[in-house]
């Protein structure tokens, strides 16, 4: 069965394309069609024998079951080059992170096949890719994705230090809103996201316009992690060694409302995968009462969409994290609640 895509003539695809957050009109009005499914192996093989020096790949997700029914093709005809369009959300769906692709294995590519971006795409939030003759991932390739004019990319350990000027604004900026209502400083923030490039494994994707950093979103091991994050895992029996903890997600406002939020969690949450030994990941976010006083009106809380997301809220798992707010004059400790997603193998 195939979704049609009300929203994009180029959209269709094998998951249901109603859960992208741009496609209002395909949530409306649900398309599916019985087609025919065959491989290129299939039908390159059955022809003339013919050898194609080219191979393009646009299925919105589902490349890598393309490429793996391509496999026959590309050892025996040595195709030398396939252009594949890498659409992370739908590769999410079909449950294909895009790791999977740029790494797919080919003789005739060369031992690994790494992804280039070489132009923007459409809002689908693609990027065309070639992909040739590499070396092995060891060599720490990282792939860039370009979403709405934004170029979004993950720094690895220490990689994100030279924008820690930029990134220590970004978050000052952003938390001054509801519901962090922080009053902070440059001085502190630098030292707070050096646990972040002081640790090897840590992640931090960042989101430019241009060469302006407009968004981010941090990651790192909990055992890396301020020690008063740790606590309540320890204390209810959790091995922080077994998880990755998510920092934060922000962006300035203007760039809000358009997807980036969802390829932010993404992004940590195949970091951590690949890493291969963690159980579970975690953020906290502040807890303020219905009826603060500086609560905006129309203000909609992130609780249903971290839900959504696979997070379980655990009002069992409190910190307290001390920061000056707008109108005090020194720190105060405030509550934050855990929420957790299990990695583990089978898990919802």
């Amino acid at each position: 069965m195939i979704f049609f895509n009300s929203d994009n003539d180029g959209g269709h695809a094998l998951w249901d394309v109603a859960l992208h957050p741009f496609n209002e009109k395909s949530r409306q009005e649900k398309q599916l069609r019985k087609i025919r499914l065959a491989t290129l192996d299939g039908i390159i093989m059955g022809q003339a024998p013919r050898r194609p020096k080219l191979i393009k790949i646009d299925t919105e997700g589902a490349e890598l079951s393309v490429l793996r029914g391509t496999a026959r093709s590309l050892s025996s005809l040595q195709i030398p080059y396939v252009i594949c369009e890498i659409n992370r959300f739908g590769l999410n769906q079909m449950g294909s992170p895009d790791v999977d692709i740029p790494w797919f294995p080919s003789p005739s590519l060369g031992t690994h096949c790494p992804e280039r971006p070489v132009s923007n795409k459409n809002r689908n939030h693609s990027v065309e890719s070639r992909l040739e003759a590499a070396p092995t991932m060891e060599d720490g390739q990282k792939t860039e994705l370009y979403m709405e004019n934004l170029k979004i990319s993950p720094h690895i350990g220490n990689e994100a230090k030279i924008y820690i000027r930029d990134l220590a604004q970004l978050r000052i900026t952003v938390f001054r809103e509801f519901p962090y209502l922080y009053d902070g400083t440059l001085e502190y923030e630098e030292k707070y996201l050096k646990a972040y490039t002081d640790s090897p494994e840590s992640i931090v994707v960042i989101a430019f316009d241009g060469d302006r950093v407009v968004g981010a979103s941090t990651g790192i091991p909990m055992e890396n992690a301020d020690p008063g994050f740790q606590k309540p895992f320890i204390d209810k029996g959790f091995d922080p060694r077994r998880i990755f903890y998510f920092g934060e997600s922000v962006l300035l406002k203007e760039y809000r409302g358009k997807g980036h939020y969802v390829f932010f969690f993404k992004e940590r949450e195949n970091y951590a995968k690949r890493l291969g030994r963690f159980d579970w990941v975690t953020f906290c976010a502040v807890v303020r009462p219905d009826h603060h006083p500086r609560k905006p009106e129309g203000y909609k809380s992130l609780d249903g969409y971290w839900e959504k997301q696979g997070f379980t809220k655990r009002d069992d798992l409190i910190c307290h994290f001390p920061w000056q707010e707008i109108d005090e004059i020194a720190e105060t400790p405030k509550p934050m609640v855990f929420w957790i997603k299990s990695l583990k193998k089978g898990a919802p």
